[in-house]
Parts: C-alpha cells; sequence; structure tokens
C-alpha cells in the first residue's frame, strides 16, 4: 500500500512517543498534559524500545534514537542522524506518574468531544529541519495507517521554540477507516524532506520538546504558534493559519453550503441537476443528498423527480451544515405535458446513448431458433440508431432493446434504463427503412429481456415503414397485459421494446435481404417536441494538420443535434475535396454553414492552427505558473516552442525570484548555477513535440500578501533567429494566502495599469482546474475579445490538453475553446492531474489612442455547471513605458530585479533588458575577483547594448539607478 504524505515525500522513518495514564479499568481523562519539568508535572518518561514490526516493515535503519529526559532543563530530548540507507520508527512510552516504574499501554485520552478535540505541542531542533507527527488511536506500538488520523503536523523546526497545533482533530483515518477519538494514545515522527526530494540530512543534531497537550491548552506561551494542517492521499491544506500566543482558532465557523440547479425538468431535460455550492470548510468533503426515492454522494446530484432535495455536507474535521431545495418542472408544466423519457442518438447531444442488445434464450426458444433483425449499431456521424433486417426462411423471433436511462453512457447495463409513464403513457418514435415493410413495437414492463407476453402491454405500434423518416405516435398505452387483459402492466416500470417483422399482407412475413432499419429517436410521456432547430450544431474535425513536410491541412465539417441529412457550405478560399471537405494553405478561421434535413441551419467559424515557418528557427519560451503562496512549494511548467522547421538546440533557462526556491524537478536541470536552472535541448522543431519542463518552486515564509516574485526565462542557443525579441521575457506575480484556480493572465503588463505599447503582441493564458469531485467530463472556455483586438490575427500557442482541444470564433469576437471529452481528473483524488490551460497570442488594432484599456476575462464551463468567471486583466496603451511606483516593504523602496542578458554567452557584445524604465543609471560590470572591469551610463529606457573587449570568463553586471537595482551574470566565450 502506498501511502502518499505530501507531493513530493514518502514515509521512510519515524518516531513513535506512547502515553500512558495512571488511572487503569477507568474511563480515559479528556485531557493530558505532558510536561518534562520537574515541579507540577503529571506524567514522566519511559525507556524507548524498537518494536519488531517496524523493524520488519522498515528494515533495521533509524534516524531518531537515544531518547533521554533532560531534567535540569525540564525537556524530552532525542538524537537526530540520517541513515544512509534504512529508517525504522522508534517508540516512546509514558506511565500514569510513577517516575519509577514504566508501565506501557496504559496512557489514552479521550478527545472525542468538540471542547477537548485539539492538540499542541513545543519544539525545537538543534538545526533547522523538517518533522511530520501524526496522532495514533491506542498506545501499542505498531506501524499501523489505519490508526492514524489523516491530519498531521508538518514542522519546518528552528532552534528557537514553536508551538504547533491541530483543532479538530480528524477521525478520518489515512487509509479511509474510522479512528476512536476516545482512545488517543501516541503521537508519530516523521523525519522530513525539506528540499522535497531527499530527507534531510542530519548528524549528531537533537530534538527537543518542552511540552505536549491534548484536549485542554494550560501553558500562557508567549512563543508563535503555528497551525499546519495537511491531509492524506490528496494535500489538501485544511487550515494555513498564523496565529499568536495561544489563539484558538475555529474551523467550523463560515463553512457553509448552498444548492445551485444546474439544468431544470422540463421538454428539453428529464432531470434536475443540483450542484453543492461550497464556502469554507476542509475539503474533501462528504455529501449526502436525500430525496424521496433518491440518494447521492456526490457533489452534483441528478433527480427526476419534483420535491424537497436535502443536502448534508459534512468536511473531512466534521463540521457540517445542511441545505434544501425545491425541485419543480419548468416550460412544461407537469408531468402530464412534460418528456419523461428520451432517446437520441446523436452522440453530442444526447441524453441517453444506445445499447447493443443479444439474443435472449427465452425469445429464441419461443420464437424458434430463427431471427430476423441484427447487428444492432449506431452511426455516429448520422446520429442514427441502426439494426438490419433479414427473413428467416422458416424461423422467426424478435429483437429486444433496453432503456438505457437518462445517462449519457457508451456502455449498455442491463436494468439501468426504466421510464415511468403512468401518468402519461404516450409513445413516439421517428423511423424509417433501407426499403418498404412493416415492424411492430411492443412495450415491455422491466428491462430484463424475455419474450414473454405476460409483460407486454396489450397496445402495440404498428408501423409501414418507407424509405423517408416517419413518426408514429401513441397517446395512450394500456396498462392490460398481452397475454391475459384482465391483469396489468406497471406502467411506472416500462423498460424495453420489442420489435417484430410484420405481415404487409397479413398473411406472410414481410420478405427482407439485407436491408436496414434506421431509427432518430424515440420518446416517452410527453407531447413536447424538440426544435432541432435550436439544437443544430456545426462542427468539424482535422483529418490531417500542417507540418514541415506539408503545407496543407484538411478539414472536414459534420453537423449533429440536428435532423440527419447534412449539407455543408464552406466559405473563404479553399480547396474542395468534396461537399464536407476542404484543403486549406493558409492559417485562421474559416466559416461553416450547416443545414438539415429541416431546413435548419447553424454557422461557425473553425480555427485552423499555423503551419510553421519555412526553413529556419523562431524560438519562444513560456512560464505557466500555478500560483505562488507562502510558505506553500507548486509545480510549474517552463514551455520551449519552436515555430521554425530547422532543427535547434541550446538550453533553456530560467532565474528564480529570491523570495523563492527550487526544490524538485521531473527532468533534473542539466545545470544549475545558483538561482538560474539550465536544461539542454536538441533536435526541437516546429513538427516535433513541444519543449516541457516540470519542476517546483517553494515560496519563502517570508514572502508576504503585497509582495511580488519575478522570473526571468530566456534561450541560449546558436544559429540565427528568425524574431530573436522573443526569447527572453519576464513575468511578474503577486503573492497570495488565497488561491482561484481559475483565471487569466497576460502578458506583457508593466505596473498595475498593465501599460503595453501599441505594437507589442499580447500574450493571454487562461488556466483551469476542475475541484469537483469527478472527473470532468467536457470543458468549454468562452473568451470575448476586447473591441480593440484583431480578431484575424489570433494564434493559438499551446494547450494541456492538445488532443482534444478545438477552437471556434463565433461573432468575430468569441474565442471558444471546446475540450470535448477532455475527461480532467478531480482535485480531491488526482490534484496533480486536475488542471489545463490553454496560451494564445493576439495584436491590437493599429493606431490606439494613448490611455485606451484593453480588458479580458473568460468563462469556463464544466459539463453543465454554471459558469466560472475568472479575474479580469488590463492592458493599457501608452507611447512610453513609465517608471512604476516600486512597492514598500519597510526595508528598501528600490526595486531589486534581475536583468536579462542576451545572448547568454556571448563574445562581449551584448544586450540587457530590464522590466521598467531606467533612469539616471549606471552599469558596471565586475570579474570574478570584484573587480570593476566596464562602466557605462544609461538612461531613458528599458534595453540597452552593451560593448566591450572582455577576455572569456565569468563576469557580473550591476545596475544602480534612481529607482532600480539589477544584478546579473554573463559569460564570455
Amino acid at each position: 500500500m502506498n501511502i502518499r504524505l505530501n507531493q513530493f515525500s514518502l514515509i521512510v522513518c519515524f518516531a513513535l512517543f506512547t502515553l500512558s495514564n495512571n488511572i487503569i479499568n477507568a474511563q480515559n481523562p479528556n485531557y493530558l498534559i505532558e510536561t518534562y519539568g520537574t515541579v507540577d508535572d503529571e506524567t514522566t518518561p519511559c525507556q524507548v524500545e524498537w518494536d519488531p514490526a517496524g523493524w520488519a516493515l522498515h528494515s533495521v535503519g533509524h534516524d531518531f534514537t537515544n531518547v533521554s529526559f533532560n531534567k535540569s532543563e525540564g525537556v524530552l530530548e532525542f538524537d537526530a542522524n540520517t541513515h544512509e540507507s534504512n529508517h525504522a520508527p522508534m517508540y516512546y512510552q509514558l506511565n500514569g506518574g510513577d517516575s519509577e516504574n514504566c508501565l506501557p499501554g496504559e496512557g489514552l485520552v479521550n478527545l472525542s468531544a468538540s471542547s477537548h478535540n485539539k492538540m499542541r505541542i513545543k519544539i525545537k531542533a538543534s538545526t533547522p529541519m523538517t518533522v511530520n507527527c501524526y496522532i495514533q488511536e491506542g498506545n501499542n506500538p505498531s506501524w499501523n495507517y489505519a490508526k492514524f488520523s489523516k491530519y498531521f503536523l508538518s514542522m519546518n523546526l528552528t532552534n528557537e521554540y514553536q508551538t504547533f497545533q491541530i483543532l479538530n482533530i480528524s477521525s478520518n483515518g489515512i487509509s479511509g477507516e474510522q479512528i476512536d477519538l476516545s482512545k488517543i494514545g501516541a503521537l508519530v515522527f516523521e523525519l522530513g524532506k525539506s528540499d522535497g526530494v531527499n530527507f534531510d540530512v542530519v548528524s549528531d543534531e537533537k530534538i527537543s520538546i518542552d511540552y505536549i497537550e491534548f484536549g485542554s491548552f494550560i501553558h500562557d506561551d508567549s512563543t508563535t504558534s503555528v497551525t499546519v494542517l495537511d491531509s492524506i492521499p490528496n494535500d489538501t491544506v485544511v487550515i494555513d493559519t498564523i496565529a499568536t500566543d495561544t489563539t484558538i482558532i475555529d474551523t467550523c465557523s463560515g463553512f457553509n453550503s448552498e444548492i445551485f440547479e444546474s439544468s431544470q425538468i422540463n421538454c428539453f431535460s428529464l432531470s434536475s441537476t443540483l450542484n453543492a455550492i461550497i464556502e469554507g470548510g476542509n475539503p474533501p468533503y462528504v455529501y449526502n443528498w436525500s430525496m424521496t426515492q433518491n440518494s447521492g454522494s456526490n457533489q452534483t446530484f441528478i433527480t427526476s423527480t419534483t420535491g424537497t432535495a436535502q443536502l448534508i455536507l459534512t468536511d473531512q474535521i466534521g463540521c457540517s451544515d445542511t441545505s434544501l431545495y425545491d425541485v419543480v418542472e419548468h416550460t412544461g408544466g407537469n408531468p402530464n405535458d412534460s418528456m419523461f423519457f428520451r432517446e437520441d442518438f446523436d452522440l453530442q447531444g444526447d441524453l441517453t446513448s444506445p445499447c447493443y442488445l443479444s439474443w435472449d434464450p427465452p425469445g429464441a426458444f419461443q420464437g424458434s431458433v430463427g431471427h430476423d433483425f441484427d447487428n444492432m449499431r449506431w452511426d455516429d456521424e448520422k446520429g442514427e440508431l441502426i439494426f438490419s433486417a433479414n427473413t428467416h426462411p422458416q424461423l422467426h423471433s424478435p429483437l429486444y432493446y433496453t432503456l438505457s436511462g437518462p445517462e449519457k453512457n457508451n456502455t449498455c447495463m442491463a436494468g439501468s434504463g426504466i421510464a415511468n409513464i403512468s401518468q402519461n403513457p404516450s409513445f413516439e418514435i421517428r423511423i424509417k427503412a433501407s426499403k418498404p415493410m412493416q415492424l411492430r413495437c411492443y412495450f415491455q414492463e422491466g428491462n430484463n429481456p424475455s419474450w414473454d407476453y405476460s409483460r407486454f402491454s396489450q397496445t402495440y405500434l404498428e408501423m409501414n415503414l418507407t424509405t423517408e423518416y416517419k413518426t408514429f405516435y401513441i397517446g395512450e398505452i394500456s396498462s392490460k397485459k398481452l397475454s391475459n387483459p384482465a391483469s396489468d402492466i406497471d406502467l411506472s416500470q416500462i423498460g424495453g421494446l420489442a420489435f417484430e417483422l410484420g405481415k404487409s399482407d397479413g398473411f406472410n412475413f414481410d420478405q427482407l435481404n439485407d436491408e436496414n432499419i434506421h431509427i432518430d429517436y424515440f420518446q416517452f410521456g410527453g407531447s413536447c417536441m424538440i426544435d432541432s432547430c435550436n439544437n443544430l450544431r456545426a462542427n468539424y474535425d482535422v483529418l490531417e494538420s500542417f507540418s514541415c513536410e506539408k503545407n496543407y491541412a484538411i478539414i472536414k465539417a459534420k453537423g449533429w443535434m440536428g435532423t440527419p441529412g447534412y449539407s455543408y457550405e464552406w466559405l473563404g478560399d479553399q480547396e474542395f475535396i468534396n461537399d464536407s471537405t476542404i484543403k486549406v494553405t493558409d492559417p485562421g478561421f474559416y466559416d461553416l454553414v450547416v443545414s438539415d434535413a429541416e431546413n435548419c441551419a447553424d454557422t461557425t467559424s473553425m480555427y485552423v492552427p499555423e503551419n510553421p515557418f519555412g526553413l529556419g528557427i523562431d524560438l519562444e519560451p513560456f512560464f505557466i505558473n500555478r500560483n505562488f503562496r507562502t510558505g506553500f512549494t507548486r509545480t510549474n511548467l517552463l514551455q520551449l516552442i519552436n515555430r521554425g522547421c530547422d532543427n535547434a538546440e541550446g538550453e533553456v533557462y530560467i532565474v528564480l525570484d529570491q523570495l523563492t526556491e527550487y526544490s524538485y524537478a521531473f527532468d533534473t536541470p542539466d545545470r544549475v548555477n545558483e538561482d538560474t536552472l539550465f536544461w539542454n535541448f536538441s533536435n526541437l522543431r516546429a513538427d516535433t513535440n513541444e519543449f516541457n519542463l516540470y519542476f517546483d518552486i517553494e515560496t519563502s515564509v517570508l514572502a508576504a500578501i503585497g509582495d511580488t516574485v519575478c522570473f526571468t526565462i530566456g534561450v541560449n542557443y546558436e544559429g540565427y533567429d528568425e524574431v530573436e525579441e522573443n526569447n527572453f521575457k519576464t513575468f511578474c506575480f503577486p503573492i497570495i494566502n488565497g488561491y482561484d484556480p481559475n483565471d487569466i493572465a497576460v502578458h506583457p503588463s508593466s505596473c498595475d495599469e498593465g501599460y503595453v505599447l501599441n505594437s507589442d503582441i499580447l500574450t493571454y493564458k487562461i488556466r483551469f482546474q476542475n475541484t469537483g469531485n469527478a472527473e470532468a467530463i467536457n470543458i468549454n472556455v468562452m473568451d470575448t475579445l476586447d473591441s480593440n483586438i484583431d480578431a484575424s490575427t489570433f494564434e493559438l500557442i499551446g494547450t494541456s490538453h492538445p488532443e482534444v482541444l478545438k477552437t471556434f470564433l463565433l461573432n468575430d469576437s468569441v474565442l471558444h475553446f471546446a475540450f470535448d471529452e477532455i475527461w480532467l481528473k478531480d482535485s480531491m483524488n488526482h490534484e496533480p492531474e486536475s488542471h489545463g490551460h490553454v496560451i494564445y497570442q493576439v495584436q491590437q488594432k493599429e493606431s490606439l489612442a494613448e490611455g485606451t484599456e484593453i480588458l479580458n476575462k473568460a468563462d469556463i464551463y464544466f459539463d453543465y455547471n454554471p459558469a466560472v468567471v475568472t479575474n479580469t486583466v488590463i492592458s493599457t496603451i501608452i507611447d512610453d513605458i513609465p517608471e512604476c511606483a516600486p512597492a514598500i516593504n519597510g526595508q528598501s523602496d528600490l526595486t531589486v530585479r534581475p536583468g536579462v542578458i542576451y545572448p547568454n554567452p556571448n563574445n562581449g557584445l551584448f544586450s540587457i533588458s530590464f522590466d521598467q524604465v531606467i533612469t539616471n543609471g549606471s552599469i558596471e560590470v565586475y570579474n570574478v575577483e570584484g573587480k570593476s572591469v566596464y562602466q557605462q551610463q544609461v538612461s531613458g529606457g528599458r534595453n540597452f547594448d552593451v560593448s566591450t573587449q572582455l577576455s572569456k570568463g565569468v563576469y557580473f553586471i550591476k545596475l544602480v539607478s534612481d529607482n532600480y537595482i539589477g544584478e546579473s551574470k554573463f559569460i564570455v566565450r
């Protein structure tokens, strides 16, 4: 069993510290104070013993040893020495107050009451290190995950005492079982990994514990109390609070739930979709939906009945909130005039999906061994259910179709589809055949296929099919049985259709050979007719894309959610392969009109990605960040693309901000030079995979809200680049202490006003995350471009899911990024895989006046949920980028940022770029011995050329101006 404590550490080394109580065979106390002074001490320490089970599980190595009681200082101490290869837990047992004898297994504390459900520890180390602390049910030493609460303390120890606390200890165990909070008897200590990769390397160090408190905080302590909680296995941070003294934090306050109805019961929907909206609390959440004859345990609850739905929402520490919602029918009134069950065989717009049905043995027996219908299949493109018809010369049996239920799914599960038509026993079907024939359709109670007349209604539909679609309708299906009209079938449990070949002449079965029957849709229980003109959609598939070998793309149009029999009209300059397929040589948007058999039409513009340049190299790096939150480590992406078709090789790098630190990389940097990470690349060209580098950055605990972190990315390579201006970039981000995973960002952007030149190309990055508890099947991002943007200049730069993305331009201004069938993982169970993004570039319209503002935000739709609206970014047009007012942090009002040197390495001739205009500045170059070897005055710009005659070696360049200090390093070859 693999248990993940946090994103980048594994449990390997532990020490277990157990408690004991001097009251034997009595109710456990609801508080227990472990202090180690000689006065007013309620407990005393015992000798350490190794647990054989621990040895077996974790070999014979160990990191914590030599537990001792320092009576003079009143502390418990144990040594910390990182073992080179092997690790094992250790156990520390206390008695109930007898300083002479140690009686293991007697110390238990009852923390089940909310007033005593807490723990605190005061601890330090002789050198900084990370130690994790877990809480165990019982005090019989055994490394059993089922006994550990899923909450733990992650403690960054220093050589000064700190107090760490957990409030509202969870009764949920690490491995999913419940633990008994009335029998808490141990703490478990784990050596951590401060860099996220390796165990902290400590030698002859010591950990000191001043006190441990369960159930009651009695110490009047002036040290900072840092509460850090995490959970296993999904790394959800429960509490991230810094409190002073012994402030009590109520983690249940502000926890509220609300119900939002994203789809309603009406003529166009079989069901109501309810969504839980959550404020506060500690994820993951437990959802308990209840309604008459229905219940659910997901964030989304679907019901086809009306009435009051109740949601009891509980978070992982036991806080709960209750919400109610009245589900009613809309637009169709009541069940007598609203659709209740419909099967429409268009893949994209279908509420249900077809089932492939095997032959039923009882049917084959009662109808002999012959059969007239087989090969049931689903035509995705035409949106039809089809089965073949061949008249058997002697024997016949029916074909069964089981209702699939009101859930879109590509598999058929027997017994999942039931239609209640007791209030409106009507049926409608749209059907045709390749040759005129007669067909009977029976209605069956239940959906377990069986040719049993006692389960069929005596009412059946006799249809004379033609080669054109016809609609057949029954307004009153009888509850009387076909086999015995004196008995009834249950019309609330209709689950199947049975199709039987008819006799057009009244005597003989119709003679058929290799014919087909086509069904467009059928529905029970409604007089609502779906207007296909409201649902028809134009779509497309890219059959072949541009490449370095091909200067064209092949695009095929298709229609869906309309009446089959589509026609297509392409608008623009392209070569036609057939009526639906075109060959294009130029990238951009292409207009398409799709019409269906009912003369409904839909128009859309679809984006054809750009053809790579010809021979040449055009490299551009991108930095795709998660967020920068005080004290947290997050995964980021450095991406490099080459738009040219010549192979490029070199290195890409990122310069980290002084408030951040590199902790781990999935692809280890080829070299690390202080704050700069370098990766080599080779054979990179436009039609190869993008060069993606994932790495983790930890934000310093010294970073505060209002601070900004900046990162410089760049490319070093040999050769000529078509567009060198995009080889180096600087990105700046605010420090946050709350996180919305769905946002939009723009580059470039200077100062709070987002100043840009009218000539700047704007790069937008939209990030999204599935924060639900189930996969998101379809995600649609809608981005309305500002009127000052030239939509025709749109260029898709990259996306997290290129295999499913389709891009449309609606009304010449709305970008639609459609991630159909993305199946994006949820953050509750698969946090690293729950993220997505799209990056694109656009140009501004020409001659925009100074002061013009360009605004942008995006609406993100996860399946049928309401839109998640991102933040709004602003770009303000200005003729010259002004100086930005520096942030005042109490130490200096100067902006300290590295400059970007390119090329680097160089021959002594290079350019240096800063992220704001420099005034009255001086550039000075130093060699590795600290000697000044070059000086230059600069002012009035952001980019400066530097010409030196330096010998080969490493140099440092420093800029000092009225409001800016910049330091960078470069190499002369």
